[in-house]
This record gives C-alpha cells, sequence and structure tokens, in this order.
C-alpha cells in the first residue's frame, strides 16, 4: 500500500510539474507575442510620424548642371516636389521613371536629411541627325536617343544615306560605317580646325565610295571614303596650308592618301 501512495504522489509531482512547464511556456509566448505587436506598433507608429513629419519636408532640391533639360522638366519627370516627405519619396521608381525620358541616360537621387534631395542626372549627348524616312537624333555612341520633333532646336548635322540596320548592327564589322561616322563627330576627331561636329552641315553615306561631308567653312565639300582619317586630315592641312593665296575651297577628294584633290574657290 505504501508503495502504491508512494506512485501517485510521484506522478501527482510529474503531472503538477508538466502543467507548471505548460503554464510557463503558454505565459512565455504571450509574452513574446505581446512584445512583437508592441514592437510593430511602435515601429509602424515611428515609420508614420517619420513619413508624415513637416520636420521632413522637403526644402532644397540639388540639381546637377543641365545642358538640354530644365530643373523643371526634372522635377516633373520624377514626381519630386518641394514640401513632400523625404522619406515618403520612393527614390527607387523616381529613378526608373526619370530613365524612362528619352534625354536621360543616367540618374540617381539620394536624401540629405533633414530636408535635402539631391537629384544627379547625366543627359544624353546628341551628334547627329539621321534621315531614315523620319528624322532621328544619334547619341555620341551611334544609337538613336528619339524622334526630332519641331521643339528640338539644337543644330546638328544630317547624316543622309543610313539605314536602320546600320544603327542597330551588333557585329563590329557590320558597325563600322556608323564608327567612321563618329570618329568624325566625337572626341576621336583630331581635325577640328577644318572639320568638326558644329562646322559640319551634312554627311552623305555612299556605302560602296565612303563618307562625304559638306559645309565647313575652310573647305566647302570634303569626299573623306573610308579609313585612316585623322592621316587624311592632317595631309588635307599641309595641302591646304601650301596654297597661301586661298582661303577657301570647294572641294578635296581624300579617298586615296596618295592622290588628294583639291579645288580653291575662284
Amino acid at each position: 500500500m505504501l508503495a502504491s501512495r508512494n506512485f501517485k504522489k510521484r506522478n501527482k509531482k510529474i503531472e503538477n510539474g508538466k502543467f507548471s512547464n505548460l503554464l510557463f511556456a503558454f505565459f512565455k509566448i504571450i509574452t513574446i507575442g505581446f512584445c512583437i505587436i508592441a514592437v510593430s506598433y511602435i515601429l509602424v507608429a515611428g515609420y508614420g510620424f517619420i513619413t508624415t513629419s513637416d520636420y521632413f519636408a522637403v526644402d532644397n532640391i540639388k540639381i546637377n548642371h543641365l545642358s538640354i533639360l530644365t530643373e523643371k522638366d526634372i522635377l516633373k519627370q520624377a514626381g519630386i516636389k518641394k514640401g513632400d516627405n523625404i522619406f515618403s519619396i520612393n527614390t527607387s521608381k523616381a529613378v526608373r521613371t526619370l530613365m524612362a525620358h528619352p534625354w536621360i541616360e543616367q540618374a540617381e537621387i539620394k536624401r540629405k536629411p533633414p530636408r535635402d534631395i539631391i537629384v544627379m542626372v547625366k543627359e544624353e549627348n546628341p551628334m547627329a541627325i539621321a534621315v531614315i524616312g523620319k528624322k532621328y537624333i544619334l547619341n555620341d555612341k551611334g544609337k538613336i536617343i528619339k524622334e526630332k520633333e519641331n521643339t528640338d532646336t539644337m543644330r546638328l548635322p544630317i547624316i543622309l544615306g543610313l539605314d536602320f540596320s546600320d544603327i542597330n548592327a551588333k557585329l563590329n564589322e557590320e558597325k563600322f560605317l556608323l564608327k567612321s561616322i563618329m570618329e568624325i563627330l566625337t572626341d576621336d576627331n583630331k581635325c577640328e580646325e577644318l572639320i568638326s561636329q558644329n562646322s559640319i552641315a551634312e554627311i552623305y553615306v555612299d556605302k560602296e565610295t565612303g563618307l562625304t561631308i559638306l559645309g565647313m567653312p575652310k573647305v566647302k565639300k570634303i569626299k573623306l571614303g573610308y579609313g585612316a582619317f585623322n592621316l587624311k586630315c592632317k595631309r588635307l592641312k599641309k595641302v591646304v596650308s601650301s596654297f597661301e593665296n586661298y582661303e577657301k575651297f570647294d572641294f578635296a577628294d581624300l579617298t586615296d592618301l596618295n592622290r588628294i584633290v583639291i579645288k580653291p574657290t575662284l
């Protein structure tokens, strides 16, 4: 009988211990849950306060120097204005919206608490207008920026004779024509005294014979052909300087480096 009573007492203690452990675990879970809810509430309330507080209202928007677009254009495109809370502005979305603008190549937006927003934009660099049925503005990489509109008033050389396959070429040998044009129009050009982007009126492209450029103040028409552009230009400078009695020339043919043809203006 004694053994049976002791056994029952031990079982009761074990059951009481299990109940106590379960009760402790229950209160522990309740306490953790309450803490999580309390912290979440504090975070939500804090976020709500930060994103609505006038203390963080945008007071100053800094935008880097622009050549084509205006600050008004940038702010309208990004959807940012003074008075917006800097933490309520979705900078990632604003950057994507800026990048969708045809004149913007790269964009970045930074917050500078408490009230400053910094917008950094790299504009496209227009180099020429390609006529392929319609007129398309090309950048310094030979890619189409956009179709030219009446509001696009910048003066750029006109390129005739290209087609979309030349512009969209993938292989290097297929890009040769476009690369030749860009060499004339970009910083690779070492012949700015005679030929520069600002002085060229038109570039005619003949896929068999090469490039011909028109409109320069010194030599009205220059037949360049393909390749060795800077060497041809150097030779042209030497030939032009040898004609001391002539200030302007109607025509120069540089397709053959061993036989330069030039016609002075009479």
